[in-house]
């Protein structure tokens, strides 16, 4: 009896408990770590994009300004002058490059985890948590390969909200200054990306909210009209210079004649079904050409618990917050499609998602449904990890290797000719563009750089 009665005693142990939890997943995105590294050694995988950002790297290197076929182009000139200063201190080549994406998603995931911690209040081994899915998703995984403009941004930007959120925590100068650096890197993420912008907004915000809790806002907004009026005329002010900046950009008059070439309402169409297609892809951690059916309705269903989670932190409503509004209201009007667009937001699409899901489902139900799903997620995300790597081993053979070359035939045969492979190709399909970067960054090219 005296054994029964002090085994009741005893309190509950889980199976898994945080401290293990956290030692686990740390050990997960070290080893996920280890394989984003890998990519290091691939070649240089060409997009569209990225041949538009290495030619302006190359015009810059060159002394005749960061110009795309001669001629100025409506990429911001952030992440080329990047690429550039790797370039002329003898480092421009896929590998410096992928080891920059590397550094900048340790800053990214570094910020996230103290966003997940400090602004949504998830315990250490649920941030942890997150931080592996977001380095698990396809997206990101992709995107570390590529010479382009994400991962520097996505570092940026969470690292300009992790410091206003920790400048909230601090009194005085300290405060100011961690204000004054987060301002900083607004700056710096929108040289890189034009939609940057909208962490200027999202900054003021947190300084309006520093001044008085969002609930004692509402409050006077409702008692007092003259408050009311300020802050609207103040926002109207804010909007029209952020108006007037934007349609200034060639970004702006781009989304323009796109819209008036293609029809208002058939891009419109266009453009919502892209955006139910981006956020399926995320949520299921999957890639196509084609969203099926399912996958749109995957999105739907992302989209919903995205608002219900903004929704639930109206009350505390932060910077963080603001900038997921506003990035998805800029995005909603963008009229291309790719989940890339979304990367900066993985690890804060998926604590929204977390918040959504709260009180949605009777408590029993989620545990194995949420498991299951988590289990699918890292599987396929192992899926596109293995496949990177193999891509990024696979040397000369990357033409047949690299999906992108057999989505566009132009790349095939490029990455044929610059490579000396014995493969039959058609020389009327090099790209001459592509061809002249993988001469210049990649050292499997022939001739080599400055050849």
């Amino acid at each position: 009896m005296r054994k029964a009665a002090s085994t009741q005693a005893k309190p509950e142990q889980k199976l898994f408990p945080p401290v293990l939890r956290v030692r686990v997943l740390s050990a997960v995105m070290a080893i996920l770590a280890l394989c984003y590294l890998v990519e290091i050694r691939a070649p240089l995988r060409l997009t569209p994009d990225a041949i538009a950002y290495l030619q302006m790297t190359k015009s810059a290197v060159r002394g005749n300004g960061f110009l795309v076929d001669g001629v100025k182009c409506h990429f911001p000139a952030g992440y080329p002058a990047i690429l550039a200063a790797l370039d002329l201190m003898g480092l421009g080549t896929n590998a410096a490059f992928v080891a920059l994406n590397c550094v900048f998603l340790a800053v990214a995931l570094a910020a996230a985890y103290r966003l997940l911690r400090k602004v949504f209040g998830f315990e250490p081994w649920f941030a942890l948590l997150l931080c592996c899915l977001t380095m698990l998703s396809g997206a990101c995984i992709r995107q570390v390969g590529w010479a382009l403009s994400d991962m520097p941004y996505m570092g940026f930007s969470l690292a300009c909200l992790a410091a206003i959120a920790s400048a909230d925590r601090l009194t005085g100068w300290r405060s100011w200054s961690v204000t004054a650096l987060a301002f900083a890197m607004a700056v710096a993420a929108t040289s890189i990306r034009t939609v940057g912008i909208v962490l200027v907004p999202s900054l003021l915000w947190a300084c309006v909210v520093r001044w008085k809790p969002v609930p004692e806002i509402i409050r006077q907004l409702r008692s007092d009209k003259r408050v009311m009026a300020v802050l609207a005329a103040a926002a109207l002010a804010a909007l029209g210079v952020a108006v007037v900046i934007a349609t200034r950009t060639l970004y702006f008059r781009e989304m323009v004649d796109k819209y008036v070439q293609g029809g208002f309402v058939a891009v419109v169409g266009r453009t919502l079904n892209w955006r139910l297609s981006e956020f399926g892809m995320i949520a299921l951690n999957a890639a196509t050409a084609e969203a099926p059916l399912y996958m749109r309705a995957a999105g739907l269903a992302a989209i919903c618990l995205t608002a219900r989670g903004l929704w639930k932190r109206r009350r505390v409503f932060a910077t963080t917050d603001v900038y997921v509004l506003l990035y998805a209201l800029f995005m909603a009007i963008w009229p291309y499609s790719d989940d890339r667009f979304w990367l900066p937001l993985v690890p804060l699409l998926l604590a929204l998602w977390t918040m959504g899901l709260r009180g949605l489902i009777p408590r029993p139900v989620p545990r194995l449904a949420v498991v299951a799903y988590l289990a699918l997620f890292a599987f396929l995300g192992y899926q596109i990890m293995d496949d990177e790597i193999r891509v990024s081993l696979s040397g000369r053979n990357f033409p047949e290797r690299y999906w992108y070359s057999r989505f566009d035939p132009s790349f095939m045969a490029t990455y044929r000719k610059a490579f000396g492979s014995k493969e039959e190709f058609d020389p009327a399909a090099v790209d001459p563009r592509a061809l002249e970067v993988l001469q210049w960054y990649e050292p499997l090219a022939r001739p080599n750089k400055g050849g």
